[in-house]
């Protein structure tokens, strides 16, 4: 007895059988694909990150420089003296006196025709108005090695300038050159007072020395350094501020005529 076996379909493409998980090939797909997202270019990011790094650089530096700047104003600068403000100088005839110009330095004053006048210029500028005072005993010998040559008691007033070139007040002018304050320079602490010298204020006090402790006026103006000093010679503290209100005289009369 035979037996008839299945015979397989020869013809595949037109089987109606298809695989449920396959769609029809002539089914058209309509389905929206996701749109991926956008790069930012390479050349823009790294433009930022040199922009950041420029301004981050420039910060720094001007950073720098203000906190050089400050750092050096502490080491340069004291803080500013409280002094006391003394009243006008007494009235000393000066109808007889001298008076000295100076067109370079732009000023001048009004000395007494009895004193002599000299002027250095060396390594720095310096008049000096002197008076040998031959009223007075003479002075001790060693007193008179000081003096040099001479052999009374002497009075000098003296006008030291020198440039100033950073425009420095007194207070830190004088810190910047000799490293102290206006305190440590006044002796006694309590001789310093406020003057005005041509419309210019300043600082009077007197000065450490030994024989001679001067009285000085200081100040600044159109960047250069003006010292006043008033200093006797005499070996006698009692005489010593005998021509004092000469001192005085000069500082009121002394002008800036630039």
């Amino acid at each position: 007895m035979q037996t008839n076996k299945p015979v397989p379909n020869q013809n595949p493409q037109t089987s109606d059988f298809q695989p449920a998980n396959v769609l029809p090939t002539t089914e058209t797909l309509d389905l929206q694909q996701p749109t991926a997202n956008k790069k930012t270019p390479k050349w823009l990011v790294v433009g930022l990150i040199i922009l950041l790094l420029g301004a981050t650089s420039v910060f720094a530096y001007k950073y720098y420089k203000v906190k050089q700047r400050l750092d050096n104003q502490k080491l340069t600068t004291t803080p500013p003296v409280e002094v006391k403000i003394t009243d006008p100088p007494p009235s000393t005839p000066t109808e007889k006196w001298e008076t000295y110009k100076n067109k370079e330095y732009g000023f001048e004053f009004k000395y007494p025709s009895d004193w002599s006048f000299f002027l250095e210029n060396k390594r720095f500028t310096r008049f000096t108005i002197e008076k040998e005072d031959k009223t007075q005993p003479q002075l001790s010998s060693e007193l008179k090695r000081v003096s040099g040559k001479a052999n009374y008691p002497v009075y000098k007033i003296s006008i030291f300038i020198e440039d100033n070139p950073q425009n420095y007040s007194v207070e830190e002018y004088l810190f910047n050159k000799y490293k102290m304050t206006l305190e440590e320079i006044a002796f006694p602490e309590d001789s310093l007072e406020q003057i005005t010298v041509s419309g210019i204020k300043g600082v009077k006090y007197r000065g450490r020395g030994d024989p001679i402790s001067p009285i000085i006026a200081d100040l600044t103006y159109n960047y250069r350094y003006y010292s006043f000093s008033y200093g006797a010679l005499t070996g006698n503290k009692e005489t010593e501020d005998k021509f004092l209100p000469i001192f005085k005289q000069l500082l009121s009369n002394f002008k800036f005529i630039d």
